[in-house]
């Protein structure tokens, strides 16, 4: 099960080669990762065999508790043996990542079906 916290944030879904998608705000922070892990579980549980995509176009800031959630979800969905991936990420995504010591992950979705 994904972690629970508060917050409200609006995303929205789409198709993109076949994968779910799911555009991430301009700010995934405790604030409204509540509503975004929400957002995931009605993605995965409409279907996402194909894979989860999230759009990051939007996104500059991820703090510990947006990383931790997509930790948690790219950990339910590898069990599933679905595929996750970033859409889009940049430089400032990266360093959220590599300063929390998750460089490895952050590159392993991005590089995911590119």
């Amino acid at each position: 099960m994904l972690p629970a916290c508060a917050g409200v944030a609006k995303s929205l879904f789409g198709i993109l080669m076949g994968y779910k998608e799911v555009s991430l705000p301009a700010e995934v922070t405790i604030e409204n990762i509540e509503a975004l892990h929400a957002e995931v579980k009605t993605a995965i549980s409409e279907g996402c065999k194909d894979g989860l995509c999230f759009n990051t176009s939007l996104t500059e800031i991820v703090t510990a508790p947006g990383v931790q959630l997509l930790l948690c979800v790219d950990k339910t969905l590898k069990m599933q043996g679905v595929p996750m991936r970033l859409k889009n990420a940049n430089e400032m995504l990266n360093q959220s990542f590599r300063q929390l010591g998750f460089a490895e992950q952050f590159q392993e979705w991005i590089e995911t079906h590119a």
